[in-house]
């Protein structure tokens, strides 16, 4: 019985705490419900334009200032994989929407042939033009 007492009374002290702590962190840092939904809608569309989104599509993500890159999953990745292997930098197999390893290298290796600076394995802008126009004429 000791010990539930003892539990019980650390909840409402670990309560009274964050209640009254509430306003000084309010107070200090200048919040208030507006800015926190606000904040919240911004981080919202951010993880709509994320380009591991499933959705999008190279165009989509480059025209937003993205790049598609290492970690990335998805149609734009697929994308991506699918002008390599039209290019035959990649094999066919490897066209899983997933950008590891095998995706890296054969971005680089084009880079690299297409004298693209840098060669950093990255799809950006001038990578990206390079390789849709030379995968439609393949």
């Amino acid at each position: 019985m000791k010990k539930m007492k003892i539990k019980v009374l650390s909840l409402g002290v670990l309560a009274a705490v964050m209640i009254s702590a509430t306003p000084v962190f309010a107070a200090t840092n200048s919040y208030s419900g507006n800015n926190v939904v606000t904040n919240i809608s911004t981080v919202n569309r951010a993880a709509s334009s994320d380009p591991t989104w499933d959705g999008e599509t190279v165009d989509e993500i480059i025209s937003d200032g993205g790049v598609v890159e290492r970690g990335d999953e998805g149609k734009a990745v697929r994308q991506v994989q699918s002008a390599l292997v039209a290019l035959g930098y990649l094999s066919s197999s490897s066209v899983d929407g997933i950008f590891g390893t095998k995706t890296y290298n054969a971005v680089k290796a084009f880079q690299k042939h297409e004298s693209l600076t840098p060669y950093d394995g990255i799809v950006g802008k001038k990578t990206w033009k390079k390789m849709k126009a030379l995968a439609a004429q393949s």
